[in-house]
């Protein structure tokens, strides 16, 4: 399958000894009617550095000549290191023949090496496309990579951690480093124990989360976690095991969102149950108490105004007593009553349908009313 050119326009660089040097490689690369060029040229360091920041926030190959002296060499690996650069930079050095092997630096950024020995118009075109699509290859990778990067690290609310078959850390996002604190650069290569509390650590959890995951394709769980600081947070999440093309498992991902104030809440409320339980409950014993402290001496007054009842024979003398009598039992019914409505709100108090005597209700009324009505003079 022949090698296609750039679809673009292609910056190159031409770093060498001489202006001899990088009109030779001028030459041969406008014999490539294919690509249209644009050919930058350096004779030493320091024109080189700056032509890479002139073309910094663009890609471009650059052609090395190792023929220069090793400071320059020295300085524009450093110039070109793919952590300074925002762009990539892709590199194809002319190799030295004088040298026994390459400057062994290039093995850090060098995609291709070429013996000047060897360099002529064709071969150095062919690699220069092979180089480029290489290039290419590896800058969709690395924007694919970016916006993977990009979405893993936007769920701030959640935890997003990576794992290696032996549950140590590869991965962490910034929702990560807001829920427990440590930085990636802190944690990776941490093992996940390093999250979890003592007390699960010493019970193995991490393992069974990770041996249930492989099981079941998902485990899911809510506990207690640790931060870098050694407080607690209550989290719920989920472990999936993470497989390569050949179903061959290579990892973890673990997802975790942080619910310590929701259960700081839920146990809140309890505590709040828990106390209106206990006041309730001391209130119904009260009432008990209360109700048995009045109940016994009623019932000796009643007991009295039965005797007295029997032993008097003036009419209105019966009357009267017998409206204590009535009163006084009226009062041991809201005794009943008040322990009644202590059972109503506990829930334990079976509703009775059950006939009664309208009259019979309105005379005990009456009665019990009517010596304060006399007093005022109010007539029923």
């Amino acid at each position: 399958m022949p090698i296609q050119p750039p679809h673009r326009r292609l910056d190159i660089l031409i770093v060498a000894p001489t202006a001899e040097d990088c009109a030779k490689i001028r030459q041969f690369l406008a014999q490539d009617s294919e690509v249209d060029y644009t050919i930058h040229e350096a004779t030493n360091a320091d024109v080189g550095i700056a032509q890479c920041h002139a073309l910094e926030d663009q890609p471009m190959l650059v052609l090395l000549d190792e023929t220069l002296p090793n400071n320059d060499l020295e300085h524009l690996r450093q110039a070109l290191d793919p952590i300074e650069r925002p762009v990539y930079t892709p590199v194809i050095v002319l190799t030295d023949p004088s040298r026994a092997q390459p400057w062994p630096k290039w093995d850090l950024m060098a995609l291709d090496l070429i013996s000047k020995t060897d360099l002529n118009a064709t071969f150095l075109t062919r690699v220069i496309r092979h180089s480029w699509q290489r290039f290419e290859r590896l800058s969709r990778l690395q924007h694919r990579e970016q916006r993977y990067r990009a979405g893993y690290d936007s769920a701030s609310d959640f935890a997003i951690m990576l794992l290696d078959q032996q549950g140590r850390f590869t991965g962490w996002n910034t929702g990560a480093e807001k829920i427990f604190g440590y930085r990636e650069n802190e944690i990776v290569g941490e093992p996940v124990t390093i999250i979890f509390t003592a007390d699960d650590n010493d019970d193995e959890r991490a393992f069974d989360e990770m041996a249930l995951a492989l099981e079941r394709g998902q485990a899911i769980d809510t506990r207690w976690h640790r931060r870098k600081d050694g407080s607690q947070l209550w989290a719920s999440g989920s472990m999936t095991p993470l497989r390569d093309a050949q179903h061959q498992t290579i990892g973890f991902i673990k997802i975790v969102q942080d619910r310590t104030e929701a259960k700081q809440a839920e146990e809140a409320l309890k505590h709040a149950q828990a106390q209106a339980d206990a006041a309730n409950q001391s209130k119904s014993e009260f009432l008990a108490n209360m109700s048995h402290e009045i109940r016994s001496p009623m019932t000796a007054i009643l007991g009295y105004v039965d005797l007295l009842i029997a032993h008097v024979n003036d009419h209105q003398s019966i009357q009267h007593l017998d409206v204590i009598r009535r009163n006084g039992q009226f009062l041991l019914e809201i005794i009943n009553d008040i322990l009644d409505l202590a059972k109503i709100e506990a829930g334990q108090l079976p509703l009775e349908k059950k006939t009664c005597a309208v009259d019979d209700i309105i005379a005990e009324v009456r009665s019990l009313m009517a010596v304060r009505a006399q007093e005022k003079q109010v007539p029923l």
